[in-house]
C-alpha cells in the first residue's frame, strides 16, 4: 500500500488505521514547523502491513525508491506503532536522510544504557508518538484506558540510580521521550488542539505550565547541529531558546526531573564527604516533587511517589564542596569499543545563586586535573578528563548573584596545563568578592554584560593575568579594602561603563598590567564615581615607561566628585586617543613620573580639548612628567590659587598643539623643554598664559624649540614675565609677550627664531643691568629671516631698557633689523627728539653690524638697530660709555663657545671677553639641533665618492634624500626610527664598493660609529651623564673619520677626564679601539695580529630598539670572509654585463639595444623609473639571421636615471639607462 502526499489510494480497507493515522500526522507535522522554514512535501512513504507476527521498523536506503514502514501483526492496529514509526520518518527527513544515528540493539525497556545514540533516535520517535497522541487525541484516539499511549505516559525510575545526569548520553529512551512530551504539554498547546480532556496536572516542576511548540522541539533534531545523542540534543534546545534565560531554567528543571532520582547526598569515593551534582551546570536549589504517575523498572504501575531531589547546590561552604566547572572528554565502551565525547562541548551557563564561604573554590576551566561530577554507578571504563590547551565559554542567565567569601576563591582558566576561558555576567547578574580572591589566569577574561556589576571589597585580591571587561552599563565597585594585582604586561582592565570608588575607598591596580577606559567617541564621561574626600585614585607604574593606562579615543575622564580626594598618575605611561582628555577636578593631584601619550600628533584642531586639566594650586604636585602629541598637553586653571603660583618642573612637552596652557593668577616653570614639529609648518604653542594676575612669573632654565610661539603670555597691568637661563630657539616667534608689566631676561639666549625673537606689545621689554644684577649674558642670535625678521619687535610697546646690560644682539642679516620699533631710555626724551637724532647710550650691551662703517653713526640700511619715528627717518645713534670694557663689535658674526645644547653660556659661567672673539662655532652632530639630518648628508657626500666605481645605488640615493627632508620627531622613538632608517640606507649604499675600496671601510664605520654613539647619548638616564663628554667623544670620532688619528687619540683623552659609569663602556671600547688601530697604521702590527688583538676590545655599539650592530674588527672580518665570494661575483657581473649593450648611453632621442645572442620569438622592452613605474613598453620579434639589435625610440621621456628592462624567452635582464646628461652604465 502507498500514499503520496494528499492522495491517499487504499488496496487493503484493513489496513484503514494506520493510513489515516499517517495521514494526520503528515498534515500535523507539517502545520507546526512552519515558521521553522521546513515542511515535508513531495515525498514518497511507503508504508507495508503485514499480518503476520514481526516488529515493525522504518528504514530508509538509497537504493530503495522511498522511505519505508513496516507494520507487523498488531502493530498495524496501534496508534503507538504508527506514530513511533512515523517520528523515525520525521527525523530522517529533517535530517535530510543523514542515517539515524547508533547501532542496532535492544531498547524499549532495556535500561541498561549501552547505547546512547540509539536511545536518541529511539526515545525521539517515543516523544513524537507522545505529542501526537495528545495532538489528534479527539479524531484518532482509539484505544481505552490508560496504556502506552493516550494521556497516560511513563515516569521511568532506574533502579539502580545509573546514566541520569543531563551531562551524560547514556539515559533511557523512554525518558527522553517522556521529557520531550513535558517540554509540550501546557494549556496553550492543549487548546490549540482541541484536547479537551488533558492530564489531571501538566508533568512541570511546580505546575508552572511551562510548554514549548512543537515546531521548536523538531527543530533541535536538525539545527542549528545534528545532534548525535540526548546531551547535544539537549543543548541544542537551550540554543534556540537564546536569551530567553527564565524559559531555558524551566526546561532544564523540567527534564531534570525526568532524569534524576539520584539522592541528595552519596558517597561514591568512599571517603566520607558529601557529594553533590550540578548536573546541567545550571545552578538551581532543591525543588520537592510530586508525580501521580510512575513506573520503574520492573513494570508499570498507577498512584504517586514523592521525594526530595537534587538538581544541584548553590552554596559551597568548605574546601570538599570545591567545584570545577569544565569542557572535558568522556571515555566509555559500547559493544567491546571505545567511544569518546566531549562534554560543554559549547560551554556551560550557571542560572542561579552560588556562595562561596569558607575556603571553598569554584573553578571554571581552571587549574583540577579532573571535574568532580562524576555520578555514583559508572562503570571503571568510563574516564573523564578535562580538554587541556582548550577554550572555554561560561555565561550567567536570569539574574545569579556569586558571592565569594573570605578564603574562598573564584579562578577562570588555567596555567599548567594551560586552559583558557571566558566568562560572560550577563544583564542582571552580580559579582561580589568580599573577602576572598578572584584569580584570571593568562588568556582568560570577566566580562560583563550591560546591567551586570562586579563589587571588590574587603581584605580582597583580584589576581589578574587575563583581562577585565566592563561593557557599556555594566558597573565596577571598588569599596574599602579592595586590592587588584595585573599581572603582567598582558593584564587589563577595560572599563567601559560604569566605575565607582565608593567612600573611603582604594583604586590601585598593581602589578605590570594596566587600565583601559573606552568609550565611544562623543559618548560622554567616563563618570568616575567617587564616595568623599577619603577615596583614591592612584595608579602607579614600576617605571616611568611601563603602560598603567589606557584613555580611548573619545573618552572624557573626569570625577563625579569636586572635593580633595586623592588623584595619582605616577612612575608609568598613559595612552590617550584622539579627542580623550583626563580632569583631575578639584582633587589633590599628584603627576609624577609620568607619560602623557596621544596616538596621533595634532596636526589640526581637535573635536575636543585634549589634555591633563588640573585645579588646585598648592595641593598639586606636577613634576618631571611626559606630555606628547595632544591638542593640549597639560591645562591648569589657576584663578581658585590663593597668592601661590602653579609650579611645573622638570616637564616634557613635545609635538602638542599647546604644551602647557596655564589660565589665571600665575605660574613658574623650572627646567621644563618644549619640542614643536620641526618643520615650516609650526603648530605648536610651548606655554600659553591665559589672564595672568601675578606681578611675579618666571621662567628657569626651560628649552623650547619648533614652536609656532615658544611662550605665549597674556597678563594684566603690573604683570612681569621674567626669564631666567631659557634656551629659545629654532621657532617661528620666540616670546610673545602681551602685558602692561615687564619681560624682564636675565640670562639664557634667544636664537634661530624665523620670524621674530622677542615681540613685546603694550608693555616694556627690561634688559637693563637693574633686573640682570649686572651678571647677565642674555643673547639675541640669528632671529628673522622672513616675515617680521627681527630679533625684537615693539608693538605699541612702553620701551626698551638697556642701560648697564650685559647683552648681544646679532641681527640676521644685512637688510634685517636686530631691534624693530620704538627704543627708549628710562628717562623722558629730550624735547623734539622725535623726527630727529636719538642718541641711545647702549652701556655693556654688544650689537652685531653687518658691515664695518667708518663711525658708529648708521643709515637704516646698516644697522642692526633701527627706530621709527611718526616721519618713518628717525635714527638711533649708538655710543658705548665704557669701550674699555665692553667694544662695540663690527665684525660678523659674533658668537662665543658654548655647551652642548646652548647658544650662550650659562650665567654663572660667563667670563665677558674685552672684544669679540674670532674662534669658531664648536658644533658637532651631537650638538646640532638637526644633528640626524646631518648625519644623512654625511652618508649622502660618503656615497658620491664611491660613484663611479660603485654598484647601482641610485635606488639607495633616492632613498636617502627622502630621508633628508623627513622632518624629525622629537621623542627618541622618532629618532631611532630615522637611525635604523639610515643604517638600512647605508648598508644598501656601500655593497656594491669594489676591494679596493673596501680598504677604506673606515668611512662606512665610522657613519655608523656616530649614529651608535648618538643613539647611546639619547638613552633616558642622560641627565646622569656629562654632556661634554659625549662633545668630546663625538670629536674624536668625526677626527677620525677624517682620517686623522691622531687627533681623534687627543680628543679621546680630552674625554676621559669627564667620564661617568654610565659612558665607561663607551670609552673603554674606543681608546682600545684606536690605540689598536694606530699599531696597525704604523705597522707594528699584522693584520691577523690586528684583528685578534680587536678581540679584547669587546664592547658593542647600542644601537636602536635593543639591536646589537657590528662593531670595526666584526666588520672588517666579514668583509675579509666575503672576498672570495665578490670575486666570484664579480666574474659573473662581467659575463651578465657583456649580453646586453646601451648605445648611446645617456640617450637623447633614441638608444640601441644589442644581444649577444640570438632570441627566439618576441623580444619585450620595459622601461622603469627608480620607483618601480612603468614609463614606456615596446615589443619587437627577433628573425633568424637578422641583426640582434634594436632601435627604441625615447623621444620626450624626462631626463633622469631609468631601468630597460629586455626579456627574452631564455632570461630577463635590467640595465640602467641615462636618459639626458650622465655617465654610460652597461651594468647588470
Amino acid at each position: 500500500m502507498s500514499w503520496n502526499g494528499g492522495n491517499l489510494t487504499l488496496a487493503n480497507h484493513t489496513g484503514g488505521s494506520a493510513f489515516t493515522w499517517a495521514k494526520w500526522l503528515w498534515d500535523k507535522t507539517n502545520e507546526n514547523l512552519a515558521g521553522t522554514g521546513q515542511q515535508i512535501a513531495s515525498q514518497h512513504l511507503i508504508i507495508k502491513l503485514y499480518s503476520w507476527a514481526g516488529t515493525s521498523n522504518y528504514s530508509y536506503s538509497s537504493f530503495l525508491q522511498a522511505p519505508e514502514i513496516e507494520l507487523y501483526g498488531d502493530g498495524r492496529y496501534r496508534e503507538f506503532t504508527v506514530m513511533h514509526e512515523f517520528g523515525h520518518f520525521v527525523m530522517s527527513y529533517l535530517r535530510n536522510f543523514t542515517p539515524s544515528p547508533g547501532p542496532g540493539g535492544p531498547h524499549g525497556s532495556d535500561f541498561n544504557n549501552n547505547h546512547p545514540d540509539l536511545t536518541l533516535t529511539e526515545g525521539f520517535a517515543d516523544g513524537y508518538s507522545f505529542i501526537m497522541d495528545e495532538i489528534t487525541r479527539a479524531a484518532l484516539d482509539q484505544e481505552s484506558g490508560r496504556g502506552w499511549i493516550g494521556e497516560y505516559h511513563d515516569r521511568v525510575l532506574l533502579a539502580d540510580n545509573s546514566y541520569t545526569n543531563l551531562t551524560h548520553p547514556f539515559v533511557a529512551e523512554k525518558i527522553l521521550g517522556a521529557a520531550m512530551l513535558d517540554s509540550w504539554d501546557g494549556p496553550a498547546n492543549y487548546a490549540a488542539c482541541g484536547n479537551t480532556q488533558p492530564a489531571e496536572s501538566y508533568n512541570d516542576i511546580g505546575n508552572d505550565n511551562f510548554e514549548m511548540p512543537l515546531g521548536e522541539i523538531l527543530r533541535a533534531i536538525y539545527s542549528p547541529s545534528y545532534p548525535s545523542d540526548f546531551t547535544t540534543y539537549f543543548e541544542n534546545l537551550q540554543r534556540n531558546l537564546a536569551g530567553d534565560c527564565v524559559n531555558r531554567t524551566r526546561l532544564r528543571d523540567l527534564w531534570l526531573y525526568n532524569f534524576t532520582n539520584v539522592e541528595p547526598s552519596v558517597d561514591p569515593t568512599g571517603t566520607g564527604a558529601p557529594f553533590k551534582i550540578l548536573n546541567t551546570d545550571l545552578i538551581s536549589e532543591v525543588r520537592s516533587i510530586t508525580t501521580p504517575r510512575f513506573s520503574d523498572a520492573l513494570g508499570s504501575s498507577t498512584g504517586s511517589v514523592s521525594w526530595n531531589y537534587v538538581v544541584d547546590v548553590r552554596d559551597f561552604d568548605s574546601p570538599n564542596d570545591s567545584y570545577h566547572l569544565t569542557k572535558y572528554n568522556e571515555a566509555y565502551r559500547d559493544y567491546g569499543s571505545v567511544l569518546y565525547r566531549d562534554v560543554n562541548a559549547t560551554g556551560a551557563t550557571l542560572s542561579d545563586d552560588i556562595l562561596l564561604t569558607n575556603g571553598a573554590e569554584f573553578y571554571i576551566h581552571g587549574s583540577p586535573a579532573q571535574p568532580v561530577w562524576l555520578n555514583r554507578g559508572l562503570p571503571q571504563t568510563v574516564v573523564s578528563r578535562t580538554i587541556i590547551n582548550s577554550h572555554f565559554l561560561a555565561n550567567t542567565c536570569g539574574h545569579p548573584t556569586i558571592r565569594v567569601g573570605a578564603g574562598s576563591k573564584l579562578e577562570l582558566g588555567s596555567v599548567s596545563p594551560y586552559r583558557t576561558t571566558e566568562f560572560t555576567v550577563e544583564t542582571g547578574s552580580l559579582i561580589d568578592i568580599n573577602g576572598g580572591t578572584l584569580v584570571i589566569n593568562s588568556g582568560s577574561t570577566l566580562r560583563l554584560r550591560a546591567g551586570a556589576t562586579l563589587i571588590v571589597a574587603g581584605i580582597t585580591n583580584v589576581l589578574g593575568v587575563g583581562n577585565i571587561i566592563v561593557e557599556p552599563g555594566a558597573r565596577l565597585e571598588i569599596r574599602p579594602g579592595a586590592q587588584l594585582v595585573l599581572r603582567d604586561n598582558d593584564s587589563k582592565l577595560t572599563l567601559q561603563g560604569g566605575f565607582a570608588i565608593k567612600a573611603g575607598a582604594t583604586f590601585q591596580p598593581t602589578g605590570n598590567g594596566y587600565v583601559s577606559f573606552e568609550l565611544p567617541a562623543g559618548s560622554g564621561n567616563a563618570n568616575i564615581e567617587i564616595g568623599d574626600r577619603n577615596s583614591k585614585f592612584i595608579l602607579r607604574g614600576p617605571d616611568p615607561s611601563h603602560r598603567i593606562a589606557k584613555v580611548a579615543a573619545g573618552t572624557h575622564l573626569q570625577p563625579t566628585y569636586w572635593g580633595d580626594f586623592t588623584f595619582t598618575i605616577e612612575n608609568g605611561s598613559v595612552e590617550l586617543g584622539r579627542d580623550a582628555w583626563i580632569s583631575c577636578a578639584a582633587a589633590v593631584v599628584s603627576l609624577q613620573n609620568a607619560t602623557f601619550q596621544w596616538r596621533r600628533q595634532a596636526v589640526a584642531p581637535r573635536l575636543r580639548p585634549e589634555g591633563v586639566y588640573v585645579h588646585g594650586c598648592g595641593r598639586e604636585t606636577i613634576r618631571d612628567c611626559r606630555f606628547v602629541g595632544g591638542e593640549h598637553g597639560l591645562v591648569a586653571n589657576l584663578n581658585s590659587c590663593n597668592g601661590t603660583p602653579g609650579v611645573y618642573e622638570n616637564l616634557a612637552f613635545e609635538n602638542c598643539r599647546y604644551g602647557l596652557k596655564t589660565i589665571g593668577k600665575g605660574a613658574t616653570l623650572i627646567n621644563c623643554t618644549f619640542s614643536g614639529n620641526l618643520t615650516p609648518t609650526h603648530y605648536m604653542t610651548g606655554w600659553k598664559m591665559e589672564g595672568a594676575e601675578f606681578a611675579e612669573n618666571k621662567v628657569v632654565g626651560c628649552t623650547f624649540s619648533g614652536c609656532e610661539r615658544a611662550i605665549d603670555f597674556v597678563g594684566g597691568a603690573s604683570v612681569n614675565l621674567r626669564l631666567e637661563g631659557p634656551q629659545i630657539h629654532h621657532n617661528r616667534f620666540g616670546v610673545s609677550f602681551y602685558s602692561f608689566g615687564q619681560l624682564q631676561p636675565k640670562c639664557g639666549a634667544v636664537y634661530s627664531n624665523t620670524d621674530c625673537g622677542l615681540l613685546v606689545k603694550g608693555g616694556t621689554l627690561n634688559l637693563s643691568g637693574d633686573v640682570n644684577g649686572n651678571e647677565s649674558n642674555f643673547s639675541l642670535l640669528r632671529n628673522g629671516g622672513r616675515g617680521v625678521s627681527s630679533n625684537i619687535y615693539l608693538d605699541r610697546a612702553n620701551s626698551i631698557l638697556l642701560d648697564n646690560g650685559h647683552n648681544d644682539i646679532i641681527s640676521p642679516m644685512t637688510s634685517k633689523a636686530g631691534i624693530k620699533g620704538s627704543i627708549f631710555r628710562k628717562v623722558p626724551l629730550p624735547a623734539g627728539s622725535i623726527g630727529g637724532y636719538i642718541q641711545q647710550v647702549a652701556n655693556g650691551n654688544r650689537w652685531n653690524v653687518n658691515n664695518q662703517p667708518p663711525s658708529p653713526t648708521y643709515t637704516p640700511g646698516d644697522v642692526a638697530v633701527v627706530i621709527l619715528g611718526t616721519n618713518g627717518s628717525s635714527k638711533l645713534r649708538l655710543t658705548d660709555a665704557a669701550p674699555a670694557g665692553y667694544t662695540l663689535c663690527n665684525v660678523n658674526p659674533c658668537i662665543v663657545p658654548m655647551p652642548v645644547g646652548s647658544a650662550s653660556l650659562p650665567c654663572w659661567l660667563h667670563d665677558r671677553v674685552a672684544s669679540c672673539p674670532t674662534c669658531p662655532v664648536i658644533s658637532t652632530s651631537f650638538a646640532a639641533p638637526d644633528s640626524l639630518h646631518h648625519l644623512v648628508e654625511q652618508a649622502i657626500a660618503s656615497q658620491l665618492l664611491y660613484d663611479p666605481i660603485r654598484g647601482n645605488d641610485g635606488l639607495a640615493m633616492t632613498h636617502l634624500a627622502e630621508l633628508q627632508l623627513s622632518p624629525l620627531v622629537g621623542d627618541s622613538e622618532g629618532e631611532q626610527l630615522i637611525l635604523d632608517e639610515a643604517y638600512s640606507a647605508m648598508q644598501t649604499l656601500y655593497a656594491g664598493a669594489s676591494d679596493a675600496l673596501r680598504a677604506e671601510w673606515n668611512q662606512n664605520a665610522l657613519l655608523q660609529a656616530v649614529i651608535d654613539e648618538q643613539i647611546a647619548t639619547s638613552a633616558p638616564d642622560t641627565a646622569l651623564t656629562n654632556p661634554e663628554f659625549h662633545l668630546r667623544m663625538d670629536q674624536a670620532l668625526m677626527a677620525y673619520a677624517a682620517g686623522d688619528l691622531t687627533a681623534a687619540r687627543a680628543d679621546l683623552a680630552l674625554a676621559n677626564p669627564l667620564n661617568t659609569p654610565l659612558t665607561q663602556d663607551t670609552y673603554d671600547y674606543w681608546e682600545c679601539f684606536l690605540a689598536t688601530t694606530q699599531q696597525f697604521r704604523d705597522s707594528t702590527l699584522t693584520e691577523m695580529e690586528y684583528l685578534q688583538q680587536l678581540e679584547t676590545c669587546h664592547q658593542p655599539f647600542t644601537a636602536s630598539r635593543g639591536q646589537v650592530r657590528q662593531t670595526p674588527d666584526e666588520y672588517i672580518a666579514e668583509q675579509l670572509a666575503q672576498q672570495a665570494a665578490r670575486q666570484v661575483a664579480r666574474r659573473a657581473k662581467a659575463v651578465a654585463q657583456a649580453r646586453v649593450q646601451l648605445a648611446p648611453n645617456p640617450a637623447t632621442g633614441a638608444v640601441t639595444v644589442t644581444l649577444a645572442e640570438m632570441p627566439i620569438g618576441s623580444v619585450n622592452f620595459a622601461l622603469r623609473d627608480l620607483t618601480g613605474q612603468t614609463v614606456r613598453r615596446w615589443q619587437r620579434t627577433a628573425t633568424a639571421g637578422a641583426p640582434t639589435a634594436w632601435t627604441l625610440d625615447v623621444t620626450g621621456v624626462v631626463s633622469g636615471v631609468y631601468l630597460l628592462e629586455v626579456g627574452t624567452s631564455a632570461r630577463t635582464e635590467t640595465r640602467r639607462l641615462v636618459i639626458g646628461a650622465g655617465g654610460t652604465d652597461n651594468r647588470p
